[in-house]
């Protein structure tokens, strides 16, 4: 009984030795288990976050083409304007080219042109030394430059120092068709009447009281019968027989206002003058004037100016 009961205690012990060594087995198993769980779940997370990754990269592929397309529009654009730049220059160019060809042929037409007047001018002081005596000067001076004797005299109330109004309280115009005009209220304009010795566009000669030459400065305006004072912004010529363009201005207060083209010829002794008519407008109040050569300011109290424009 005793032998049994060490007997089976001893089959006891070993069957408690078995299964000791079966759950430590277990708990390696259990060990590796978790291990490989715990690796599992590191590579979903790995994969989750290169999921995003992938994710993140996909939109800023979508970015970079819609900024690809974008720069695709913006150089497409550049493209089409500098198409149109460089057209534009060469429309540019060509009309540069075309106006520098232009002026060039002006500016020969005006060589010319002057070439020719010295020539004509060259040929007169030529025939004019070839005169002897006053006399022959006249008669050469005359076959040479008829305005010298085939002209008109403007003699009415000219003169610089003249006021803007006669004594009857009318003013004047160098116009032919001033006394149709009309006022600022569709009345007749009584106050402007047509000048009486204008004939209109023709040659002239300044005589009498109004004087023999007009003024070279700006006279002032309101004076010799007029609102505009007619004065010449050139030099006379100074060689009997000349001729030479010039320009007339009218001081209106502003010294220069609607200046207009003339011809003016030394005929020795005096000046005449081709002067156009007037422009046809609602009011007119310009006029020619003169003066006997002096050259200080004609009246105290006007501003006036000296060949400043």
């Amino acid at each position: 009984m005793k032998q049994l009961a060490l007997f089976l205690s001893i089959v006891f012990m070993a069957c408690d030795a078995r299964l000791l060594s079966k759950a430590d087995q277990s708990d390696g198993y259990d060990s590796k288990f978790q291990a490989l769980s715990q690796k599992v779940e590191e590579l979903e997370a790995d994969f989750i976050l290169q999921s995003e990754r992938n994710a993140a990269m996909k939109e800023d592929m979508t970015s970079l083409k819609e900024e690809n397309l974008d720069l695709r529009k913006v150089v497409t654009s550049l493209e089409a304007e500098i198409k149109m730049e460089k057209v534009e220059n060469r429309n540019t160019m060509w009309f540069l080219e075309y106006n520098i060809e232009k002026n060039d042929q002006d500016m020969r037409k005006e060589i010319q042109r002057v070439e020719n007047q010295l020539q004509s001018q060259q040929s007169t002081i030529e025939i004019l030394k070839n005169a002897v005596g006053k006399e022959k000067i006249d008669a050469a001076m005359k076959s040479v430059m008829p305005q010298c004797e085939t002209y008109h005299e403007l003699n009415h109330y000219r003169n610089i120092h003249d006021d803007k109004f006669d004594s009857q309280g009318r003013s004047y115009c160098d116009n032919l068709n001033s006394k149709t005009r009309t006022g600022f209220h569709g009345q007749p304009d009584l106050s402007t009447q047509p000048s009486p010795d204008w004939v209109g566009t023709a040659w002239y000669r300044f005589v009498g009281p109004s004087g023999h030459k007009m003024p070279e400065y700006a006279p002032g305006y309101n004076s010799c019968g007029a609102w505009g004072a007619g004065w010449l912004r050139d030099s006379h010529p100074s060689v009997p027989g000349m001729t030479i363009n010039g320009t007339v201005c009218f001081d209106s207060g502003y010294p220069c206002s609607t200046p207009v083209t003339v011809k003016v010829t030394n005929c020795g002794e005096y000046f005449v003058y081709y002067l156009p008519d007037m422009p046809d407008q609602k009011i007119c109040g310009n006029r020619y004037c003169a003066t006997n050569g002096e050259l200080e300011w004609p009246r105290s109290g006007f501003q006036s100016y000296q060949n400043s424009y």
